[in-house]
C-alpha cells in the first residue's frame, strides 16, 4: 500500500491514509493529559501537540488510502517532483 500512496502523491494527487488503533482506558487518559499539558504550553503549545500526536499515533493499523485530485493548487505535481 505504501507505493501505491507514494505513487498517487507523486502525481499530485491529495492522499488520506484511514487507520485504527485499539487503546485503553488508561492510555486514553494518558493521552487526554499529555494534550492539556501540551496545550498550557505558551511558547510551544503547536511542537509539544505535534509530539503527543506523533507519539500516540503509533501502531496503527491502516485499513485503507484514498487519493483525489486536487484542482485547487496549480502545478502540484511539478512541485512535488522538484521537492
Amino acid at each position: 500500500m505504501n507505493r501505491c500512496v507514494e505513487d498517487a502523491s507523486k502525481e499530485g494527487l491529495r492522499t488520506l491514509l484511514v487507520a485504527m488503533k485499539i487503546v485503553s482506558e488508561k492510555e486514553l487518559e494518558e493521552f487526554e493529559k499529555s494534550c492539556s499539558l501540551a496545550e498550557e504550553s505558551i511558547k510551544t503549545r503547536e511542537v509539544e501537540l505535534h509530539r503527543v500526536y506523533d507519539e500516540f499515533e503509533t501502531g496503527l493499523f491502516v485499513l485503507g488510502a484514498t487519493a483525489v485530485e486536487d484542482q485547487l493548487q496549480d502545478q502540484v505535481p511539478d512541485t512535488i517532483k522538484n521537492l
